[in-house]
C-alpha cells in the first residue's frame, strides 16, 4: 500500500481479477474503492481535506485480514489495526500528534510474540518490548533522551527474523531491515528527514513480491517497484515533486498487462499506455496541463470493452462511459467543475452491481450507491459539505457485512459498523472531532476476538481491549496524554503469561512484568 498526502494509488492483488479504481480529486481528496473477488479484499483509500487524512479499510476473507490505515490531521497520525486470523496477528501502528508517536502492539498466536513500539511526544522516544514465547526472547529497545536515536537488533530463531529499527536525529528516520526465512520476507522501512520519506523494500519468496515504497522530500514522492513472480506483476508508483506526478509501470506476465500511469508537473498530466495480451486491452490515459484533462480510449477485444475517460479543464471533470459485453458493465465516471464532482453509474449484469460515485461541489461530496445482486451488497458513500463527511451503509448478504463509514464535520469523524455473519466480525471505526479519535470495536465469533482501538482527544490516547477466546489473550494498549504512556495488560490463558508494558510520563520509562 502507498500512502501520500496529495496523491496516492493503492493496488491489491487477488489471483487474476484485480478490481481497482484510482481517482484523483485534484483539489481536495483522492478516493478509490476496490474489491479483489478471489481474496475478497475490500479497501477504500481517501484523503481528507485538512492535511490529507489517508485511510484504508479492508478485509481479506481468505486470511481474514482486517486493517485500517489513517493519517491524522496535525502531523500525520498513521495507525493500522489488523488481525490475521490464520496466525492471529493483532497489530496497531500509530503516530501521535506532537513528533510522531509510533507504536505497534501485536501478538503472534503461533509464536506468541508480544511487542509494543512507541515514540514519545517530546523528541520521539521509540521503545520496543517483546517476548517470543517459544524461544522466550525478551528484548527492550529505547531511544535516547535528546533526539531519540532508537535502534533494535533481534533475531527470531524459529522464523529467523533479523531486524534493525532506528530513528534519526532530525525528524525521526525509522528504518527496519528484516528477513523472514520461513516466508523469505526482506523488508526495509525508513523515514527521511524533510517530510517523512518512508520506503520499504521487500521480497516475498513464496510469491516473489518485490516492492519498494518511498516518499520524497518536497511533496511526498511515493514510488513502489514490485514483481509478483506467480502472476508476474511489475509495477511502479511514484509522485513527483510539483503537483504529485503519479506513474505506474507494470507487466502482468500471465496476462501480459503492460501499463504506465504518469502525472505531469504542472497540474497532474496522467497518461497510461498498455496492452493486455491475453485480453487485448489497448488503453491510454492522459491528463492535460491546465487542470488535469484525463482521457482513456480502449477496447477489450475478448470482452469488447469500449471506454473513454476524460477530465475537463476547470477542476478536472473526469468521465468514463463503457460497456463490458461479457459482464454487461455500464459505467460512467465524471467530476464536476467546481471541486471535482466524481460520479459513476454502472450495472454488472453477471453480479448485478449498481453503483454510483459522486463528489459534491463544496469539498468533494463523494457518494456511492450500489447493490450486488449475487452478493447483495448495498453500499452508499457520501462526503458532506463542510469537511468531507463520508458515510457508507451496506449489507453483504452472502457474508452478511453491515458497515457504515462516516466522517463528521469538524475534522473528519470516520466510523464503520459492520457484522460479518460468516466470521461474525463486528467492528466500528471512528475518528472524533478534535484530533481524530479512532476506535474500533469488534468480535470475531470464530476466534472470539474482542478489540477496541481508540485515540483520545489531546495527544492521541490509543487503547485496545481484546480477548482471544481460543488462546484467551486479554490485552489493553493505551497511550496517556502527557508524554505517551503506553501500557499493555494481558493474560495468555494457554501459557498463563501476565505482562504489563508501560512508559512513564517524563522521559519514557518502559517496564515489563511477565
Amino acid at each position: 500500500m502507498i500512502i501520500n498526502i496529495t496523491t496516492h494509488t493503492v493496488c491489491w492483488a487477488g489471483m487474476l481479477g484485480h478490481v481497482h479504481t484510482v481517482g484523483t480529486d485534484y483539489m481536495l481528496g483522492h478516493v478509490h474503492i476496490g474489491t479483489d473477488y478471489m481474496l475478497g479484499h475490500v479497501h477504500t483509500v481517501g484523503t481528507d481535506y485538512m492535511l490529507g487524512h489517508v485511510h484504508t479499510v479492508g478485509t481479506d476473507y481468505m486470511l481474514g485480514h482486517v486493517h485500517t490505515v489513517g493519517t491524522d490531521y496535525m502531523l500525520g497520525h498513521v495507525h493500522t489495526v489488523g488481525t490475521d486470523y490464520m496466525l492471529g496477528h493483532v497489530h496497531t501502528v500509530g503516530t501521535d500528534y506532537m513528533l510522531g508517536h509510533v507504536h505497534t502492539v501485536g501478538t503472534d498466536y503461533m509464536l506468541g510474540h508480544v511487542h509494543t513500539v512507541g515514540t514519545d511526544y517530546m523528541l520521539g522516544h521509540v521503545h520496543t518490548v517483546g517476548t517470543d514465547y517459544m524461544l522466550g526472547n525478551v528484548h527492550t529497545v529505547g531511544t535516547d533522551y535528546m533526539l531519540g536515536n532508537v535502534h533494535t537488533v533481534g533475531t527470531d530463531y524459529m522464523l529467523g527474523h533479523v531486524h534493525t529499527v532506528g530513528t534519526d536525529y532530525m525528524l525521526g528516520h525509522v528504518h527496519t531491515v528484516g528477513t523472514d526465512y520461513m516466508l523469505g520476507h526482506v523488508h526495509t522501512v525508513g523515514r527521511d528527514y524533510m517530510l517523512g520519506h518512508v520506503h520499504t523494500v521487500g521480497t516475498d519468496y513464496i510469491l516473489g513480491h518485490v516492492h519498494t515504497v518511498g516518499t520524497d522530500y518536497m511533496l511526498g514522492h511515493v514510488h513502489t517497484v514490485g514483481t509478483d513472480y506467480m502472476l508476474g506483476h511489475v509495477h511502479t508508483v511514484g509522485t513527483d515533486y510539483m503537483l504529485g506526478h503519479v506513474h505506474t509501470v507494470g507487466t502482468d506476465y500471465m496476462l501480459g498487462h503492460v501499463h504506465t500511469v504518469g502525472t505531469d508537473y504542472m497540474l497532474g498530466n496522467v497518461h497510461t499506455v498498455g496492452t493486455d495480451y491475453m485480453l487485448g486491452h489497448v488503453h491510454t490515459v492522459g491528463t492535460d496541463y491546465m487542470l488535469g484533462h484525463v482521457h482513456t480510449v480502449g477496447t477489450d477485444y475478448m470482452l469488447g470493452n469500449v471506454h473513454t475517460v476524460g477530465t475537463d479543464y476547470m477542476l478536472g471533470h473526469v468521465h468514463t462511459v463503457g460497456t463490458d459485453y461479457m459482464l454487461g458493465h455500464v459505467h460512467t465516471v465524471g467530476t464536476d467543475y467546481m471541486l471535482g464532482n466524481v460520479h459513476t453509474v454502472g450495472t454488472d449484469y453477471m453480479l448485478g452491481h449498481v453503483h454510483t460515485v459522486g463528489t459534491d461541489y463544496m469539498l468533494g461530496n463523494v457518494h456511492t450507491v450500489g447493490t450486488d445482486y449475487m452478493l447483495g451488497h448495498v453500499h452508499t458513500v457520501g462526503t458532506d459539505y463542510m469537511l468531507g463527511n463520508v458515510h457508507t451503509v451496506g449489507t453483504d448478504y452472502m457474508l452478511g457485512h453491515v458497515h457504515t463509514v462516516g466522517t463528521d464535520y469538524m475534522l473528519g469523524h470516520v466510523h464503520t459498523v459492520g457484522t460479518d455473519y460468516m466470521l461474525g466480525h463486528v467492528h466500528t471505526v471512528g475518528r472524533d472531532y478534535m484530533l481524530g479519535h479512532v476506535h474500533t470495536v469488534g468480535t470475531d465469533y470464530i476466534l472470539g476476538h474482542v478489540h477496541t482501538v481508540g485515540t483520545d482527544y489531546m495527544l492521541g490516547h490509543v487503547h485496545t481491549v481484546g480477548t482471544d477466546y481460543m488462546l484467551g489473550h486479554v490485552h489493553t494498549v493505551g497511550t496517556d496524554y502527557m508524554l505517551g504512556h503506553v501500557h499493555t495488560v494481558g493474560t495468555d490463558y494457554m501459557l498463563g503469561h501476565v505482562h504489563t508494558v508501560g512508559t512513564d510520563y517524563m522521559l519514557g520509562h518502559v517496564h515489563t512484568v511477565g
